[in-house]
């Protein structure tokens, strides 16, 4: 299979993160209403002869930094999501990300899975699609390297997210662990 090459992308700096991508901030865009997340919320460091996570950086160290971390506000189940173009499935990488990510949940134990969404899985609702044409069209025509104006996508979509506020302890603790705010866990006893 030919490596996948991307084009360069626009970076979005908006709600607390920075989406490396269009299709990071439309994915985080079609799920704010059924899930908590945070951006790129932690880096795994591992040795690429064996995959397996290391907790001393060497030379030959390498990072894995998924793309979100996602918890569903009602079942409470956990992911870790790596978001790719079509293109991209069946590249190597991808499998390298993911026993890499598994490994560290296991070793961690955390609740978490690891999965891809890929460009095509990411779904808006109508009224979402419609904001986002919207806002598609209003930064065609903007060069790479200028800060992006997001008063309607911010406005209409984004006001009472977590994005658009400081993220607190409560929901940070939330998406990481589970935890709801009050309720005693096993992460208590680390402290």
């Amino acid at each position: 299979m030919n490596k996948f090459n991307y084009t360069p992308a626009l970076r979005v700096h908006r709600w607390g993160g920075t989406f490396d991508s269009l299709l990071e901030l439309k994915y985080a865009y079609s799920i704010r209403k059924d899930y908590e997340f945070l951006r790129a919320p932690i880096s795994i460091y591992y040795d690429p002869a064996t995959e397996k996570p290391v907790t001393r950086i060497k030379i030959n160290t390498r990072r894995y930094t998924p793309d979100f971390l996602i918890r569903h506000r009602i079942s409470s189940e956990a992911f870790l999501v790596e978001i790719k173009p079509r293109a991209f499935n069946g590249d190597a990488q991808l499998k390298r990300c993911r026993n890499v990510a598994d490994q560290y949940v296991r070793l961690q134990g955390f609740d978490w899975q690891f999965k891809v969404v890929f460009s095509d899985q990411v779904e808006l609702t109508d009224a979402q699609n419609e904001i986002w044409l919207q806002f598609c069209n209003s930064v065609a025509t903007l060069p790479l390297n200028l800060p992006i104006k997001l008063s309607t996508l911010e406005k209409e979509t984004f006001l009472g997210s977590t994005l658009g506020q400081d993220t607190q302890k409560s929901q940070i603790d939330f998406v990481l662990f589970g935890e709801k705010p009050g309720k005693k866990t096993h992460r208590d006893k680390l402290y």
